[in-house]
């Protein structure tokens, strides 16, 4: 019974305040209770409990509360677990921010363990602190320059923020991750062998125009299991990624995520009023309804949609000719006016608008049919 053992282990704590074991048992039953209880509130007082223990080194007063001078000396196996147990529970709680100075805990005093580092970057990573994670993991390589781990990560942030740069040093620190992530894979370190790294390898291979190494990941990721087919790797993408490799493509949203974005259909009112008639759209959590322009000389890079939840419906509103959509190893096809046609974005495609003006669609995802309402309803949006 977790909550008995949280009550013994507090009445060792008031005879041995400074005892590690008793620090960590109680921690531990707190946690387990917590569970138990499913309380977020407890929770709380369990990583507070953890992090106390973490501190012990300079807590340094005897029961009856005078000072001790001999600094509490936590056994390293026993610092560890409650480091990354702490770190663990923080995380699913989602309040990042606060690992940070567990990270620190640990890093400084396992200095010889590269380990350590990695995991404060990536919980850097969770918190979209990429200039952060880049600094972390440049010291890493700079003492473990063999660290496959550190190798993937820092591939992975090179990638995700490539797009921000000029041409030139886009393709340079493309080059970069591509190599790191190579590496990294290579080294079959713990954790290297992840969908997420093949994905932004195989990606960073395409934007260097090397399709067929790119093509070669994707099929071993698929071969290891961490892809559906090398050709759906929604798992891994992100819908909001630059995709645009040339040109102008904007777009509107009416319906995203199950909502009516108002502010929208008030431009758009006889739109809003024709696809709300359609509940599988409008109700769709995981997908958009709306309007996409493409201009002359675009390309859209090969990409796969989030998720294989839904199905997307194109409209042809405006089509020129010179404009074309491939879906993985389908011959590319165009759009036609009045016309829907339906497919799982979830698969690659691809778009050129090799034409002379603007193409408009109405785009519209719905549910998977082969999802359940009940499935329907559980899933969160995105």
């Amino acid at each position: 019974d977790p909550a008995i053992a949280v009550a013994k282990f507090s009445a060792i704590l008031r005879t041995h305040p400074n005892s590690p074991r008793a620090f960590y048992g109680r921690a531990r039953a707190i946690d387990r209770l917590a569970a138990k209880q499913k309380s977020n509130h407890l929770l709380g007082e369990a990583i507070d409990a953890y992090i106390s223990l973490l501190l012990l080194p300079t807590s340094v007063l005897t029961s009856n509360g005078t000072q001790n001078t001999k600094p509490v000396h936590v056994p390293d196996d026993l610092y560890k677990a409650a480091g990354e147990e702490c770190i663990s529970r923080i995380r699913f709680r989602g309040h990042h921010h606060k690992a940070v100075q567990v990270h620190q805990l640990l890093k400084k005093r396992f200095p010889n363990e590269p380990r350590y580092p990695i995991q404060l970057a990536v919980t850097y990573l969770m918190e979209n602190h990429l200039q952060n994670a880049k600094e972390v993991l440049q010291g890493v390589l700079n003492k473990w320059p063999d660290s496959g781990s550190a190798l993937v990560h820092m591939g992975f942030v090179l990638k995700a923020t490539a797009g921000k740069l000029n041409e030139e040093d886009k393709i340079k620190q493309l080059e970069v991750a591509a190599d790191y992530l190579k590496r990294g894979i290579a080294s079959g370190e713990d954790g290297t062998i992840d969908g997420r790294f093949f994905f932004s390898l195989g990606d960073a291979l395409v934007r260097l125009h090397r399709r067929e190494e790119a093509e070669q990941v994707y099929e071993d990721g698929t071969k290891r299991g961490l892809f559906l087919s090398k050709f759906q790797r929604s798992l891994y993408n992100d819908e909001a990624e630059d995709l645009r490799d040339v040109g102008e493509w904007k777009q509107l949203d009416l319906f995203a995520q199950g909502r009516k974005i108002q502010a929208n259909c008030n431009k758009a009112p006889k739109t809003c009023e024709l696809v709300s008639q359609f509940p599988a759209a409008t109700s769709c959590t995981r997908g958009q309804i709306k309007f996409s322009v493409m201009m002359p000389g675009t390309h859209v890079w090969p990409h796969c949609g989030p998720t294989n939840c839904r199905l997307r419906s194109h409209l042809g509103l405006v089509v020129p000719s010179g404009v074309t959509i491939r879906v993985a190893n389908h011959a590319p096809r165009t759009w036609k006016p009045g016309k829907f046609f339906v497919f799982d974005d979830s698969f690659e495609h691809e778009v050129w608008h090799n034409g002379t003006s603007p193409r408009l669609v109405l785009i519209m995802d719905v549910w998977h049919p082969e999802l359940t309402p009940k499935e329907r309803k559980s899933l969160p949006a995105i």
